[in-house]
């Protein structure tokens, strides 16, 4: 079952309708047949590994689908001991299956470590996640629009009288270009050292 649910707050019917006592990482009592994952309150900002819901999404169904193809993977995860837990927090209006971002990211660090067949197939996301990302935004067409909006913010700063010439915008897709070779580079690096 997939309910959508939007509101920045959690609804308290999901944690009567689904029976919802305590999570246990993402699943309800502790059985990998109740996964339920909702959007992390708050921001981990020991984690800023995107800013868009999709890569998200993307993991959290390959860990609920990997437990339903793999259970006995689960028992690893639960003999870890290292999943967080949360009750419902009433003071806080917040129910048993929200949970925060540190939280979140914590479980999936675990499931990602106890679970290595799952692990081994979520260290792809990164590559594909780069791989659309420039699918979507060629590097050249996004620094002609970086650079057409801050020709616009100087046109309407000189509108309204700024004084002194406006500056250049500062990359050139071949300065951009080498930025991303470099960092290839380094990439490479480490892909050789850690083997």
């Amino acid at each position: 079952v997939v309910f959508k649910l939007l509101g920045f707050t959690g609804a308290w019917e999901v944690d009567r309708l689904l029976a919802v006592k305590e999570m246990t990482g993402f699943w309800v009592g502790n059985d990998f047949r109740r996964y339920l994952n909702a959007e992390a309150i708050g921001v981990n900002a020991n984690n800023f590994s995107g800013t868009s819901f999709s890569p998200g999404v993307r993991g959290w169904v390959q860990t609920a689908a990997h437990f339903f193809w793999y259970p006995k993977d689960f028992k690893g995860v639960q003999d870890s001991g290292m999943l967080p837990s949360h009750k419902a927090e009433p003071d806080e209006d917040r129910p048993a299956y929200v949970l925060d971002a540190r939280m979140a990211t914590g479980a999936m660090m675990v499931l990602g470590s106890c679970a290595p067949a799952l692990g081994e197939t979520m260290g792809t996301f990164p590559l594909l996640k780069h791989w659309k990302q420039w699918e979507c935004h060629p590097m050249k067409l996004f620094v002609q629009q970086c650079k057409d909006e801050w020709d616009e913010y100087a046109r309407t700063w000189k509108e309204n009288g700024a004084p002194g010439p406006v500056p250049a915008y500062p990359y050139t897709p071949e300065m951009v270009q080498g930025y991303l070779d470099e960092e290839q580079q380094d990439y490479d690096a480490l892909l050789r050292r850690i083997g």
